[in-house]
């Protein structure tokens, strides 16, 4: 009798183990952290900055300092999102798992190349990287797996023209993905 109590009560222990490690365990591998899109689709499109909200230029003439250039990513080459957490343990709730659908960019994007068709200035002739000339803000959507980046410019060309800008983002694959604008008209 002592031994069958015995047997039941560590075939109960064991079994309340089991079921709490696999309520916990499992919840945070990789697969459920990470994923990843293929790009199909890139768009530039520039945008007079001026004004409180941006506004698509189209055949308007922009002052240099005031241009954007928004960077359309949209899915199906490789960028990779993973889950956002601030925990150092497993998420683990009971005997389940919470899933939340929150995902940062992974540094997938190791190098950014932006270039003119003409001469920007002096020291930057056509197709010189204009990196300096322009800031990153960060992405703003991740919905229906659609990233958008926003550059911002900090410096007008020498002389008005119309320019076409280029933005190359280099993976860390080794993947080049490259978007280029409508014409510009520019005025310092």
């Amino acid at each position: 009798m002592l031994k069958k109590a015995t047997l039941i009560s560590l075939l109960w222990i064991v079994f309340t183990v089991y079921i709490t490690l696999s309520g916990c365990c499992g919840c945070g591998s990789v697969e459920s952290e990470r994923y990843c899109i293929s790009i199909n689709n890139t768009t530039l499109t520039a945008y007079n900055n001026a004004d409180s909200l941006p506004v698509a230029v189209g055949n308007t003439d922009v002052a240099g300092k005031a241009l954007l250039l928004r960077l359309k990513i949209q899915q199906n080459t490789v960028l990779c999102l993973r889950k956002h957490s601030f925990s150092l343990i497993n998420n683990a709730y009971a005997t389940s798992c919470r899933y939340d659908d929150t995902y940062v960019e992974l540094d997938s994007v190791v190098q950014v190349v932006i270039t003119a068709n003409k001469e920007y200035d002096a020291t930057h002739q056509a197709g010189s990287v204009l990196n300096d000339y322009f800031h990153q803000e960060s992405s703003k959507d991740h919905d229906n797996d659609v990233v958008i980046k926003e550059y911002y410019a900090l410096q007008s060309p020498e002389k008005a023209g119309v320019f076409t800008f280029t933005i190359q983002l280099l993976l860390a694959d080794g993947n080049l993905i490259e978007a280029k604008s409508e014409p510009v008209n520019i005025i310092p």
